[in-house]
């Protein structure tokens, strides 16, 4: 939610900017027991993110992604 708050200004009111949230399990040993599975978070193997991220629906273009990369890079670069 903090991402989806520093890059809000991004967004446009017509076209707000999307950003999923995703849990990485990094040990292949861990295990994750849900009683219900979160609504607006996916949960996931380190094994499994290229082919999750890969598998999403295209919904930045080109140019969105580069305003997106610019806005990050200042936000945690020192200037």
């Amino acid at each position: 939610m903090k991402i989806k708050k520093a890059l809000a200004p991004l967004g446009q009111k017509s076209r707000p900017l999307w950003v999923q949230g995703i849990v990485v399990l990094a040990d292949p040993r861990a295990e994750v027991t849900e009683k219900k599975p979160p609504e607006y978070v996916k949960v996931v193997r380190l094994n499994e993110l290229a082919n999750y991220i890969k598998s999403q629906p295209k919904r930045l273009e080109a140019w969105e992604i580069g305003q997106i990369e610019a806005e990050i890079k200042k936000k945690i670069q020192p200037n």
